[in-house]
């Protein structure tokens, strides 16, 4: 019991020191602030002669902070431009200029306001009218600092002043100014107004797309001189009587046509150790070469050089359509095979990297964007009797592919073709894997016309021969009816009576299916291109077509007589873009007792 009253002591005695160790901080906390209260009204207690020259000051630095901010304004975050950023002839201060962004930090705009109050400041604070009143003024250099929040514009000056009249002086060291002005929010805007501007899908008929203005009156102006405008008012801001501005410009060449990339030495051998990003002259077409990647050719490459051209579309000739078979012993080839030409209405550009022949070590990834002058827009959903149009989507969005052109050195002398491609899934471009340099294109899938292909195969006919051999049958048949008695002597007449079942071998047939699992932005799409030969074929009963984009298509059957089928089986299937598909036409049996052909079609649509 004596210890529990012990310990109770102890408790209270802890508690009471606490509660005083409380109170005489409180109380220094208070002698403290009183004393910097007091501090800080003695230094204000200026005397009424020297306040007058605390005022002047003041009021220097109020309008030369204003004069200072909207020469930032004016100026695109600028105090004194150099010439080579204006843009003549409407004065505005370039940001932008062929792909290259001149915007200046926010920190540089900071840096260049506070020289300049620290000139203007020291200009403005002529004393010379006080000086004749009989005061006695000494002044250090001043020296101003700058913070731009998100909501103000606060300025602080340093300003070391000695000032005395009569019996009387003072000491003034410390202004300061606030501005209810959002500078640091437009900045923001006007970044990324730029930002939107170095992407290789911006719209220069729509330069405000996308853009979040921040509550602040945007505004672009396409000018003559291949230039863009932009102004950014703040409608909550006065200063000096009018709402603030802050403008600035974008110059657009004209598009070049080449453009040239340096390489690391000896790229042949040494592999890239950072993305080398490749650009087209318009910036529409962006090839990424993957850091270890090594490079060959006929001469080891130092540069690449990108290309590009105009061309309404492209064309692919002796293109097969039709492939017709007549079932014989020992056939090698088609009868006859149709040929047409195929004709590929662009979206893009041609885009033509060199050297030509180049070659990577591991495939890299090219894409081209659809820009202003080449928008695609996703078909519309099929329903009702629209569900059996064919060819149609393979799945809803922009339906979109690359074509691969011959180039130079090459050994397809008929034209161009589609390759495996992919669309982002924003639809803002398509891309695929290449495995070195040739010519390059986009294609519109809902722009490319339609084609029929058909595979035919037939039995050969068999002539007077067959209709003379049924003649001898039927004579036979007389024969046995008449001729009863041979029952009775249970004589048994072997007739070749010819009832069998002709089968007909099957022509060697092979379907390229169509691709199982989907490719994603990561993983290789195309790569390696098979050779021409095998994505437009004709063998008997056989033929071999290659679709632009990924699609359903339908597979159909026309027969008649005997046993057949096609390959794939008639019906819906998925075919991917750039992936050979064969059909074929196969009669699997025949009866030869009938004397006319037996024949399959098997034909198929499309884009």
């Amino acid at each position: 019991m004596q210890k529990k009253s012990q310990l109770a002591i102890f408790a209270i005695l802890a508690l009471l020191l606490l509660i005083m160790l409380g109170a005489m901080l409180l109380l220094t906390r208070e002698d403290a602030a009183l004393n910097r209260e007091a501090e800080l009204a003695a230094s204000h207690d200026v005397p009424e002669e020297i306040e007058r020259v605390e005022q002047f000051i003041q009021a220097c630095l109020e309008l030369e902070a204003h004069k200072g901010l909207l020469l930032l304004g004016a100026n695109a975050g600028h105090i004194s431009p150099p010439d080579i950023l204006k843009a003549a002839p409407a004065g505005r201060v370039l940001w932008f200029q062929d792909n290259i962004n001149l915007q200046p930090a926010l920190t540089e705009s900071r840096l260049w306001l506070e020289a300049y109050l620290n000139e203007s400041v020291e200009r403005c604070a002529d004393f010379a009218h006080f000086r004749g009143e009989g005061f006695a003024i000494q002044a250090q250099k001043p020296n101003a600092s700058v913070a731009f929040s998100a909501d103000t514009v606060d300025v602080s000056l340093i300003y070391p002043l000695d000032i005395a009249k009569g019996e009387t002086s003072a000491h003034l060291e410390a202004f300061a100014a606030s501005f209810s002005l959002r500078y640091r929010r437009i900045y923001e805007v006007a970044s990324q107004i730029i930002n939107r501007q170095l992407d290789p899908a911006f719209d220069r008929d729509e330069p405000l797309a996308l853009v979040d203005s921040k509550g602040f009156d945007v505004a672009a102006t396409p000018d003559a001189n291949d230039l863009i405008l932009y102004t950014i008012s703040d409608p909550t801001t006065n200063i000096r009587g009018s709402h603030y501005s802050f403008t600035f410009a974008s110059r657009f060449s004209p598009p070049a046509t080449v453009r040239t990339t340096r390489l690391q030495r000896n790229a042949q051998v040494n592999p890239t150790v950072f993305p080398l990003i490749v650009y087209s002259p318009d910036r529409l077409a962006q090839l990424t070469i993957a850091p270890g990647t090594t490079m060959s050719a006929a001469r080891p490459p130092d540069t690449i050089t990108s290309l590009q051209r105009e061309e309404a579309a492209v064309v692919r000739g002796r293109v097969p359509m039709r492939s017709y078979t007549v079932m014989r012993s020992g056939i090698t080839a088609p009868d006859r095979v149709t040929y047409e030409e195929i004709e590929w209405p662009l979206h893009t550009p041609v885009y033509q990297f060199e050297p030509s022949g180049l070659r990577f070590n591991v495939p890299s990834r090219l894409a081209l964007y659809w820009g202003a002058d080449n928008p695609v827009s996703s078909p519309a959903i099929p329903s009702g009797n629209d569900l059996l149009s064919f060819p149609r989507p393979l799945r809803y969005g922009p339906w979109t592919g690359i074509l691969y052109g011959p180039g130079i050195e090459t050994d397809d002398d008929w034209g161009w073709r589609p390759i495996p491609s992919k669309n982002s899934p924003d639809g803002n471009f398509v891309y695929t894997d290449i495995p070195g340099f040739s010519e390059y294109a986009g294609v519109d899938c809902s722009d490319v016309p339609i084609k029929v292909v058909s595979a035919e195969s037939k039995t050969q006919k068999q002539g007077w021969l067959c209709w003379i051999k049924l003649i001898v049958v039927a004579l036979l048949l007389i024969v046995l009816i008449v001729a009863g008695v041979a029952w009775a002597l249970g004589t048994t007449i072997a007739v070749p009576l010819g009832f069998a079942t002709l089968e007909l071998g099957a022509v060697g047939l092979s379907w390229t299916s169509a691709l199982i699992t989907a490719l994603l932005l990561g993983g290789i799409v195309g790569g390696a291109y098979s050779q021409s030969s095998a994505n437009y074929d004709a063998e008997p009963g056989t033929i071999t077509f290659t679709p632009t984009c990924d699609q359903i298509i339908y597979v159909e059957k026309h027969a008649e007589g005997g046993k057949s089928s096609c390959m794939p089986t008639s019906g819906e299937i998925e075919a991917v873009g750039g992936q050979p598909v064969e059909v074929a036409a196969q009669i699997k049996k025949c009866s030869s007792l009938f004397c006319g052909r037996c024949s399959i079609e098997c034909a198929a649509r499309y884009r």
